[in-house]
């Protein structure tokens, strides 16, 4: 087998179920999504939702002046995502540990529930190479 296309099962393996994950997923409650906002110390900040799935969180995460991305492995999962969402949102198709952004574009990043899909030491120096120093990562 060639280790180099090898990942996680289940990772980036969601697509086959995009709709029904879409339908019957939770979002996050809207008081996390309010406390995020309270912390951050930016005022129009650009945010990155890491594994974003259908969008359901980042759909959550639209307010005024916010620059919004979203990322997932699946294709299948940004698709959908893309269909459901406002043009506001821009979203792509790449894995945590190679994310296709420039060092420090986000002042916040999110992993609504999926986190434990790219913990790995790759995905980690991604996720803050293209974090601002001092900016905000929750998961």
């Amino acid at each position: 087998m060639h280790m180099l296309n090898k990942r996680r099962p289940g990772y980036g393996d969601f697509g086959v179920l995009a709709n029904r994950y879409n339908e019957f997923r939770r979002g996050v409650p809207s008081e996390v999504i309010d406390y995020f906002y309270q912390s951050l110390k930016v005022f129009n900040p650009t945010v990155l939702d890491v594994g974003c799935g259908t969008g359901i969180s980042t759909r959550q995460m639209i307010r005024d002046g916010v620059k919004l991305f979203g990322v997932d492995v699946d294709h299948k999962m940004v698709e959908l995502a893309r269909g459901k969402s406002s043009s506001t949102i821009h979203y792509t198709t790449a894995p945590a540990k190679n994310l296709p952004f420039a060092k420090e574009q986000f002042d916040a990043l999110t992993a609504f529930s999926a986190f434990h899909w790219f913990s790995d030491d790759d995905s980690v120096a991604e996720i803050k190479r293209v974090l601002i120093k001092k900016g905000t990562f929750l998961w």
